[in-house]
């Protein structure tokens, strides 16, 4: 497992529990947001979009719809989201590759 799988994990496990938390502030589930989780997961089950296939991630387990459900609840946190995953991933790409230099 590389850092950016490590780093693809957290992100993932950061925005299940961030649904949670407004989940249990809530004591139940509100249209706004439940109604885009269904709409990610449908959205990803659909055109078969897998986040660890996407960062090649190594699964043991091949059960496709479980990476599918996984990708439509990061979906569903909106492009905003998405986009900073991506810039954030970019960033530590390029830090990895070329180190700060001391002066």
């Amino acid at each position: 497992m590389t850092l950016n799988d490590f780093l693809m994990l957290a992100i993932l496990v950061e925005a299940i529990a961030k649904i949670g938390k407004e989940v249990h502030k809530n004591n139940f589930l509100t249209f706004d947001i439940l109604f885009p989780i269904i709409i990610g997961i449908l959205c990803a089950l659909y055109t078969n979009m897998n986040i660890f296939y996407i960062f090649n991630i190594p699964v043991k387990l091949h059960y496709d719809w479980i990476g599918n459900i996984f990708t439509g609840i990061i979906i569903s946190r909106g492009a905003n989201f998405i986009h900073d995953i991506f810039d954030s991933m970019k960033g530590i790409n390029l830090n990895l590759k070329d180190p700060p230099k001391d002066n």
